[in-house]
């Protein structure tokens, strides 16, 4: 009873999970049921979308095979079109290649005619040189002293960044301000031919300075830049020292007569450190800078590890005896200085006297010296002469502008005399008055045209210009002036060098003459003779006095006894004929240091024995050269 109570329970509890199972299921049925009904309508609705899709695709397939048709007609076209264009492509081959013959025949048409004008340009320059008297080619460009202004140094610019002939050119004293220098600046920062550029008297200025500063940087062929009188500040000043411690190119340089609102000598000291480094700098101007002994002090302590400076510039300034001193100091180095300008300065007599002490036997390498108006009295020039005649290397002295004594004049005198001084390579000349010498000035100098030309003789006269013949090679130019100084002492008949349409040689009545005193009682017996040169009259021997034959040469006429007679020597004039066992040797002074030979036993001389006179002028003054034969 009991177990059949218990297996009723569970039937129910199984029949009502059962129910309870099949109520899930019904309502999950109902689910699937209304879900398939949604499936159904979507796909009822992707069939009409698919239809209506179909019929787009039937339109668009349509519409492609009429594009298709379309673009068949236009290839067809296009084909035809091709072949049209490649016949028009050859055809313009042809066309092109015909062209490019006819381009290459006129380029050589063209470079023909350009060389043919280049030579008929040339021809014409060379003409019209030729017709001036001009050489036929100069490679430089000198047009100092004109009016150009900075439009013309724009234009100067181009031509120097068009042309590549120009090595000079010479812009010195124009109206060129510092723009014109911006412009001449910028064209030679490209040129590669010019070398020497000068400046002088142009007003750049400070800015010009600066802008010739910058040119430096870039420009390596410039060997040769003069700035001088341009009126430079400070700043460009220290620019261009800055710049040319690197600067390899630049040889010589001009910086003078800036103007300096200071006197600390700041732009010296740049200077001089600019010389410890540099070792291509051989010119060095440093005139009208107002230098003191410091600035100079300066520049010898630097210059004394320098090798190659061969010309310091420092006329016109206020140094004194203390700056002469440590020149001396570094003239006792012996250092490659070959000139040194301190002309215009005020070193005086100690100033001298340390130079010559130095000079004296410790530097061999100075050629020239310039101590003119220097206010140097007796004792410094006295001093100068002794070093001179144990130095044989310094053969340039420039002391004009000094105060001469008696002793220093005579001193002078010797050593011109003794041939140790040449006139050519000094600025004085003796001349003898009452007894007493004296020294005269000749316009001699290691740069006298440098704002000026010579109106006699040559342009650029090594006597007056030292500075350009000696520093170039030694056996090309110091023998340059005993060239010219050979010439004036040679056996030929005088010349003279004038300006063009002056008088270029001397007329047939200007022949020198030559004073010869009659013998008398003494020199002093007539004061007038005191003056001129003193020749005793030969003593004629006894035979005839004729010039006639086919070999008829100058002669000395037989000399008339009396109380004031002195004949005059002329060109042509008979000479007596000596007679056998007599000497006609004309006898003469040993102060005029004329080369007679001494007399010697020889049978009597023939007709062709004679006396021939030669002269030449020299310096202003004349010398008679008196040969026998």
């Amino acid at each position: 009873m009991r177990f059949h109570i218990s297996s009723e329970a569970g039937l129910g509890s199984r029949s009502a999970g059962l129910g309870s199972r099949s109520a899930r299921l019904d309502s999950r049925s109902v689910r699937l049921g209304s879900r398939s009904a949604g499936l159904g309508s979507r796909s009822a609705r992707l069939g009409s979308r698919s239809v209506r899709l179909d019929s787009r695709s039937a339109r668009l397939d349509s519409r492609s095979a009429g594009l298709g048709s379309r673009s068949a007609r236009l290839g067809s076209r296009s084909a035809r079109l091709d072949s049209r264009s490649a016949g028009l492509g050859s055809r313009s081959a042809g066309l092109g290649s015909r062209s490019a013959r006819l381009d290459s025949r006129s380029a050589r048409l063209v470079s023909r005619s350009a060389r043919l004008g280049s030579r008929s340009a040339r021809l014409d320059s060379r003409s019209a040189r030729l017709a001036l008297g001009l050489p036929a080619w100069t490679p430089g460009l000198d047009l100092r002293y004109n009016n150009i202004t900075n439009c013309g140094a724009e234009m100067i610019a181009k031509l120097l960044l068009e042309t590549s002939t120009f090595t000079d050119l010479n812009l010195m004293c124009n109206e060129i301000g510092c723009s014109g220098a911006e412009w001449l600046a910028k064209g030679l920062q490209l040129n590669r031919t010019l070398k020497t550029l000068r400046m002088t008297g142009n007003k750049i200025g400070n800015t010009g300075g600066m802008h010739f500063a910058t040119m430096l940087q870039l420009n390596k062929t410039l060997e040769s830049l003069d700035l001088g009188d341009c009126d430079l500040g400070i700043q460009s000043l220290i620019a261009l020292a800055t710049v040319l411690n690197y600067n390899k190119t630049l040889k010589a340089i001009d910086v003078g007569r800036p103007i300096l609102y200071t006197i600390q000598e700041e732009a010296i000291v740049h200077m001089a450190l600019m010389l410890q480094v540099n070792q291509t700098l051989q010119e060095l101007h440093l005139e009208k800078m107002a230098m003191q002994d410091f600035g100079v002090q300066q520049l010898c302590d630097k210059l004394v590890k320098n090798q190659s400076l061969r010309l310091l510039d420092l006329h016109c300034n206020q140094i004194s005896s203390d700056g002469a001193k440590s020149l001396a100091e570094l003239l006792k180095h012996n250092t490659p200085l070959k000139i040194l300008d301190l002309g215009a300065n005020r070193i005086e007599d100690d100033g001298l006297v340390y130079i010559s002490e130095a000079i004296r036997y410790m530097n061999d390498q100075l050629v020239a010296l310039s101590v003119a108006r220097n206010n140097i009295s007796g004792i410094g020039l006295m001093a100068l002469a002794n070093a001179l005649k144990s130095n044989k290397t310094l053969t340039n002295v420039y002391i004009w502008g000094n105060d001469f004594d008696e002793s220093a004049c005579l001193d002078f005198a010797n050593l011109l005399k003794a041939g140790r001084l040449k006139s050519k390579r000094t600025d004085i000349s003796p001349f003898w008055i009452d007894g007493r010498v004296y020294l005269a000035e000749l316009a001699h100098g290691l740069q006298m045209s440098y704002y000026w030309i010579a109106p006699y003789g040559k342009e650029d006269d090594a006597a007056c210009n030292a500075n350009t013949y000696l520093l170039k090679e030694p056996l090309s130019s110091i023998s340059q002036i005993d060239i010219e100084e050979s010439i004036d002492t040679s056996t030929q008949l005088p010349t003279f060098t004038r300006a063009p349409g002056r008088v270029t040689a001397p007329g047939p009545d200007s022949r020198p003459r030559l004073r010869v005193p009659a013998p008398g009682p003494g020199p002093d017996s007539n004061p007038d003779s005191r003056s001129r040169s003193r020749l005793p009259a030969p003593t004629p021997g006894p035979g005839p006095d004729s010039n006639s034959g086919p070999d008829s040469r100058p002669r000395l006429p037989a000399p008339t006894p009396g109380p004031d007679s002195r004949p005059r020597l002329r060109l042509p004039a008979p000479a007596p004929t000596p007679g056998p066992g007599s000497d006609s040797r004309p006898r003469f002074r040993p102060r005029l240091r004329l080369p007679v030979p001494a007399p010697a036993p020889a049978p009597g001389p023939g007709p062709d024995s004679r006396l021939q006179f030669q002269f030449r002028f020299r310096s202003r003054v004349r010398i008679w050269n008196i040969r026998s034969r």
